[in-house]
């Protein structure tokens, strides 16, 4: 059988890191590539692969041989339970894909306006990072606008 074209092996690998992300543990996941990896591969290089420092692979390194997987854990379980229901999620998605507000008025919208929303119509306080994380893990993209103070959200 024939090896797959480098070009098809790159998309596959930008694939597989995407889906990677999208795991509930794949920053565990990463940082075990790392340390596997680092049999064969020289630190640095596995560093630049995966976007972080040589001395944050070598802690990595560090804390399983000395903890297992609770040393890179941190002794966290998960992450914090979203503020937000599944179906919050949904209708806030909505909001930003269509471009509209919860009346179904066209709205350009920027993050500050959505926490706004999302306090007048669940109840629920968020701060501005979290809120863009969770536009960010709903495939939401955030577009610089035209004023200096606020950004702009639009489907991706």
């Amino acid at each position: 059988m024939a090896r797959p074209k480098n070009d098809q092996l790159k998309e596959l690998s930008d694939h597989a890191w995407e889906d990677l992300g999208k795991l509930d543990q794949a920053a565990l996941c990463i940082k075990l590539i790392a340390i596997i990896q680092a049999e064969q591969e020289q630190i640095e290089k596995i560093a630049e692969q995966f976007d972080t420092s040589p001395r944050t692979v070598y802690r990595w390194i560090k804390n399983y041989k000395d903890e297992g997987l609770e040393g890179l854990t941190g002794g966290i379980t998960g992450a914090r339970e979203s503020k937000l229901s599944p179906s919050q999620k949904e209708l806030l998605k909505s909001w930003v894909t269509e471009k509209t507000d919860p009346m179904g008025k066209p709205t350009a919208w920027t993050l500050e306006k959505l926490k706004l929303v999302i306090k007048e119509q669940f109840n629920v306080d968020m701060s501005i990072m979290p809120l863009w994380t969770l536009l960010k893990n709903m495939n939401c993209q955030t577009e610089n606008s035209h004023s200096n103070d606020s950004v702009s959200v639009a489907a991706s």
